[in-house]
């Protein structure tokens, strides 16, 4: 348990060296998206994810529109920008990943980094997709893991089990005004509309 504590120290200080290194060397841009690819994580994958998390390695520009990829979902918001983790594997499949962390920490493949602000204006163009929205507040150890399963398993019912995107905008919120987060939360469940309509009925939906 110390040597698991110890190493998570470690390779935090590592990675925020690195980050930070990168920032200087590769700065954002506005209206530009820097796409890193993940190197090692971290081993405690059963938390929040933060960028701090992965060490990353070569930095492609790509274009705006590129959060869009059916691949991608973000996962923290900060007072500047916005992460977002690209894998391959299905992030929204509870059955498989009961939470929605968990799958985003496992699948990552690249980190995209976005500016904010042109983020929010780039969703917020895009049509809310036609779905029916159930939200479900609970508390801890309390049958919701059982319960989205069980949503999950009719057909055309796909469960979203505590998004990280959420999360992190209530921990900048001080960072920011109550419109910005406000707005963060209005675009990430938009986004995560999105991406769910995409993955029940194909990208040419």
């Amino acid at each position: 348990m110390f040597l698991a504590l110890l190493l998570n120290v470690i390779f935090n200080a590592v990675s925020n060296f690195i980050l930070r290194l990168q920032e200087k060397l590769r700065p954002l841009a506005k209206n530009k998206v820097l796409e890193w690819k993940v190197l090692f994580r971290r081993r405690n994958e059963f938390e929040v994810v933060f960028e701090n998390h992965f060490v990353c390695s070569s930095a492609t520009e790509v274009p705006p529109e590129s959060v869009l990829d059916p691949r991608a979902t973000p996962v923290a918001y900060t007072d500047s920008k916005v992460i977002l983790l690209k894998g391959d594997g299905d992030v929204y499949n509870c059955q498989k990943y009961p939470f929605f962390y968990h799958a985003c920490f496992l699948e990552a493949k690249s980190k995209l980094v976005a500016p904010l602000d042109g983020f929010l204006e780039l969703i917020d163009e895009q049509p809310w997709p036609e779905l029916n929205i159930i939200f479900l507040w609970s508390v801890g150890r309390c049958g919701s893991t059982l319960l989205a399963n069980l949503f999950t398993s009719f057909e055309g019912c796909v469960t979203i089990s505590e998004p990280d995107d959420i999360f992190s905008t209530n921990l900048y919120r001080e960072n920011a005004s109550d419109f910005q987060n406000e707005k963060c939360l209005k675009i990430s469940l938009k986004y995560h509309l999105i991406q769910v309509k995409i993955g029940l009925q194909g990208p040419n939906a």
